[in-house]
């Protein structure tokens, strides 16, 4: 999780503090292709047998023999999947990995590297917050229950009886749970963790603190009360005002400084020391402007500078090099270097949630319409003549691109909110977007040819400046292509409870 920028990181130890209990192991380097394939078929397996969670899928030696590699390697296999929050190893008799259900940590933290190296700010994080959260006001409104939407009602007033006026803030994420879109329900999350990182930094005062909270509490209750109305464009409006209300303070605020990393542990337990260090290295990286390919030093001089064991820092680098912060390299002149993350990691992270909540295509696609619609919305309204340039080219190489054409479809659209200037949303629609390259199938000869003419029309209406054409045009193009993407992997039952719902297609476009 991370820590607000006034909360310091755990006071080091000595160094026998810091080196005892720590498992080292076999300490010879373990090549991380391999522990990452390992890894990989860890989570496989998991979900084949429906992610039980609560359940032994073997223990070291089991796993050893399982996967053909030597212990050193499922060991660190094992780290990396506790990790992600895909199982932890159980000590003791009867123990070994145990199935757990994924939090949304490694989401958040994939999205904060990167937001931290490509200098995203907060407007742009909640103006992606604003995009999600409309939507999932919106589908609550039209789809929950009206006993749950009237518990929502019960719920705020109990929250807000309550002494210290402090605003309800899990609402954002009850209220997204509401839509009955895994998808929604976890970058709601995700975006709030977000934010927190954000607010963590810049002074108010006294007055100001108290105002913000009264504004705060009754924005709720206007969402609330559209919710319960079943009146999703009051819902949704209300939830965006309310979010632009926080960007406008946040973005305010005096004295903002630097953001500090917290721990990149899962949150589920205390914070592994190889967690912690993994925290201080990005933060040092951080503070010294993120230079690419500068050298941070050696596993001998690393270990040296933190006070830790060449294993503690071996575990933290594995973690770093999954969020693509740095890479390393061997031999002579070797140790490890900055790299440049990109959206891989997060696209990872969401996989295994959405793996684990056996979320369809018609839920995934609900996000990924509330994006790709705000996206042609602002470049219409705009209307920029280079942009629009740029992107008639963008086209044209794609629709002559060799390979997966796939690929090449899904690269337009990702070009398109590059375009728009919000590095927030391009960052989860790209994640979301790799999931479907992953997943999906290979469009045919005869799709690729009304693909394109539909590309063409969108940029056509981009161009002449009609927002309301250019909405139409992308809502009625991604309702097409739809159902050309099949069930995201296998799905796997939620434990406990049923698989999450998703609503029908027909009504996410309606009332707008």
């Amino acid at each position: 999780m991370l820590l607000p920028h006034d909360t310091a990181l755990p006071a080091a130890a000595g160094p026998g503090e810091r080196r005892r209990g720590m498992t080292g192991g076999n300490d010879r380097q373990v090549g991380p292709r391999l522990v990452d394939d390992v890894a990989h078929r860890i989570r496989r397996d998991i979900l084949s047998r429906g992610w039980p969670v609560g359940e032994i899928v073997g223990t070291e030696p089991e796993l050893v023999e399982r996967y053909g590699v030597s212990r050193a390697v499922v060991r660190e296999a094992i780290r990396l999947v506790e990790y992600l929050g895909v199982a932890r190893m159980k000590p003791g008799a009867g123990g070994g990995l145990l199935v757990t259900a994924p939090d949304e940590t490694a989401v958040s933290t994939a999205a904060m590297v990167f937001f931290a190296y490509r200098g995203v700010g907060a407007d742009e994080v909640l103006e992606a917050r604003a995009i999600i959260e409309e939507r999932a006001a919106e589908l609550a409104a039209r789809t929950a229950p009206q006993e749950e939407r009237d518990a929502l009602l019960r719920r705020l007033a109990d929250h807000t009886g309550r002494p210290g006026n402090e605003p309800w803030i899990e609402m954002h994420a009850v209220l997204a749970g509401m839509s009955a879109n895994p998808a929604l329900e976890l970058l709601t999350r995700i975006l709030v963790q977000v934010t927190d990182w954000y607010a963590a930094s810049g002074r108010r005062s006294h007055a100001q603190v108290q105002r913000d909270r009264r504004t705060a509490t009754e924005a709720h209750r206007r969402i609330a009360e559209a919710v319960a109305a079943g009146d999703a464009p009051a819902a949704g409006a209300a939830t965006r005002e309310h979010i632009e209300r926080i960007t406008t303070n946040l973005t305010s605020r005096r004295g903002r400084r630097t953001l500090t990393f917290g721990d990149m542990s899962s949150g589920k337990a205390a914070a592994k020391l190889a967690s912690v260090i993994a925290a201080e290295i990005l933060t040092d990286i951080i503070d010294q402007g993120w230079e690419v390919d500068r050298h941070v030093g050696s596993e001998l001089t690393l270990a040296a500078r933190y006070d830790v064991s060449r294993a503690v820092v071996r575990e933290a680098v594995r973690l770093l090099e999954f969020h693509q912060v740095v890479r390393t390299r061997r031999g002579p002149g070797g140790g490890l270097f900055v790299a440049m993350p990109s959206v891989d990691a997060a696209a990872e992270s969401l996989a295994i949630h959405l793996d684990y909540e056996g979320v369809d295509t018609t839920a995934l696609f609900e996000v990924r319409s509330a994006l790709e619609l705000a996206i042609v919305e602002r470049l219409a309204a705009e209307a920029d003549p280079g942009s629009i340039g740029e992107l008639r080219e963008a086209l044209q190489s794609h629709r002559r691109a060799s390979g997966k054409p796939g690929l090449a479809i899904h690269g337009w659209h990702g070009q398109l909110a590059e375009h728009a200037g919000n590095q927030a949303v391009w960052f989860f629609l790209l994640a979301l977007m790799r999931l479907t390259e992953q997943r999906g199938r290979q469009p045919d000869p005869a799709m690729r040819e009304w693909v394109d003419r539909e590309h063409v029309e969108i940029i056509d209406a981009i161009g002449a400046g009609d927002v309301a054409l250019a909405r139409r045009l992308m809502r009625d193009h991604l309702e097409q292509v739809r159902p050309v993407v099949r069930l995201l992997g296998p799905t796997a039952q939620r434990a406990p409870g049923a698989p999450a719902k998703s609503a029908p297609i027909d009504t996410l476009f309606s009332n707008r």
